[in-house]
């Protein structure tokens, strides 16, 4: 680890220096709390058979080295130990874990342990810097912060790369994490373990993840175990895994949830009748979509016949000289000219529009929705969805389910291995820690049916990993 305390160079630093920029900065705004950065360097990708054949306690010294190394210089270790004992003494520094990859890239931020309410001002900062780490992909918090902070980590997402935000273990009172899931960002996990939610907070996250809200065509992981979440908070989130075809991770384990909420949930993972609200819904997104469509079409095909205009007064403005002995000839042509002039027109306009089209569909694609065609039948006057099939990992642990719960989970996991949909649907499913009977033959053909199906992909992934060294 290379502790990085504030500089005392007045020479200014280029912004992509983060360990040393973010210091100066918030130096020369006079911000109350000292900031403490320390750089972290990861170590090199060890692929599993090379870290097999490395024994445990080499391997463990390699590690704690690549971390602490700051230098061969004993002197800078002696005075990184001087910081270190410095930094502990003084409660009231903003701590910052730096993480950088191995081509010294930011890739991740850790404000951890930091016993005061790190200054909205320094977030503000990061905000102004944050275009110049393309690679920081993950930022973890754990205490030191309030709403303000919340809201301006929001305020920085669309402008970055940040693809996950773990904030386990941070309470905030106003529970305005929801906001987070409010623009459109590149945020894809999302993490509030232990964050004392309730199930207002918990209601205020899941319409956030409603189709076609920004966060429900980006979050794959939501963790929310060891919270105070009920059957109340788990209709919110029922609702939206109606038509969320994007989250594929929850995590609801340790919270207060009975049959009836993991009823709620499993019944999304079945065929479902769509509602009228839904109906509605679904055709007023596809007439915006062919309307979009529609005026992509209008001004592609201007664009196309002004090009093409160009080009034919290109070739007009060629002089040519025609001898009077051709006047009269071209006279008598030219009525005759004139009706293969609009035929070709019409051709030209035909395939101009027929260009515009094509265009038009490969930036549009086709319309997607989890009430299409596709995914709905009509049966008996009654349209139905086919349920969800992105959801591949819930865990339940540690609730208050009984076998009641099990023997709709058996029902769902036959459905989705009959339907042969692709995702499959879900693989991975954990339920200790709930009051089920031992003697339970549900649980059993649960444990059954999910290890075939994981042995199966298994079999499958070593297959085309040998398939592909076959290849090369």
């Amino acid at each position: 680890m290379e502790p990085s305390c504030s500089p005392s160079s007045e020479v200014p630093l280029l912004p992509n220096d983060f360990c040393r920029y973010l210091p100066q900065a918030c130096n020369q705004l006079q911000l109350k709390s000292d900031v403490i950065i320390t750089k972290i360097v990861q170590d090199e990708y060890i692929s599993m058979v090379a870290a097999g054949k490395i024994k445990k306690g080499k391997s463990r010294a390699k590690l704690v080295q690549s971390r602490t190394d700051v230098g061969s210089d004993q002197d800078a270790d002696e005075k990184s130990i001087c910081a270190l004992q410095t930094i502990s003494a003084d409660s009231k520094a903003v701590r910052i874990n730096a993480t950088f990859d191995t081509e010294d890239n930011l890739v991740q931020l850790e404000f951890i342990k930091n016993k005061y309410i790190i200054p909205r001002q320094l977030w503000k900062i990061i905000a102004l810097i944050i275009k110049f780490y393309p690679y920081l992909t993950k930022v973890s918090l754990d205490s030191g912060f309030d709403q303000f902070a919340i809201y301006e980590i929001h305020k920085m997402l669309p402008f970055s790369r940040i693809t996950q935000i773990d904030l386990c273990n941070s309470y905030v009172p106003q529970a305005n994490y929801y906001i987070l899931l409010d623009s459109e960002t590149n945020l894809q996990h999302l993490s509030l373990s232990r964050c004392r939610l309730d199930d207002d907070a918990f209601e205020m996250i899941t319409l956030r993840l409603v189709f076609p809200l920004p966060a429900s065509n980006k979050l794959r992981s939501l963790n929310v175990s060891s919270n105070s979440i009920t059957d109340k908070g788990i209709t919110s989130l029922a609702n939206a895994l109606r038509s969320n075809r994007k989250l594929c991770y929850l995590n609801l384990s340790d919270n207060c949830i009975s049959d009836n909420g993991a009823q709620l949930i499993f019944k999304t993972l079945l065929e479902f009748p769509i509602t009228s609200e839904e109906i509605v819904g679904v055709k007023s997104r596809h007439l915006a979509f062919l309307k979009k469509k529609d005026e992509m079409i209008k001004k592609l095909l201007i664009d196309l016949k002004m090009s093409d205009l160009d080009k034919k007064k290109k070739k007009a403005s060629k002089p040519t000289v025609v001898p009077s002995s051709a006047k009269k000839k071209l006279d008598k042509e030219s009525s005759l000219k004139c009706m293969i002039d609009t035929f070709t027109n019409l051709n030209l306009e035909s395939a101009l529009y027929e260009k515009a089209v094509n265009i038009a569909n490969s930036e549009m694609s086709e319309f997607t929705d989890p009430y299409s065609s596709d995914n709905t039948y009509l049966n008996d006057g009654v349209t139905y969805c086919r349920g969800n099939n992105e959801l591949c990992y819930l865990n339940l642990s540690y609730n208050n389910l009984s076998n009641l719960s099990m023997k709709i989970l058996l029902k769902v996991l036959i459905y989705q291995d009959m339907i042969q949909r692709t995702p499959k649907g879900l693989i991975n499913v954990i339920v200790e820690g709930n009051p089920i009977p031992v003697p339970c033959e549900e649980l059993q053909s649960i444990d059954d049916m999910i290890s075939i199906g994981f042995n199966s992909r298994r079999k499958m992934s070593v297959s085309k990993r040998r398939y592909s060294k076959i290849l090369k």
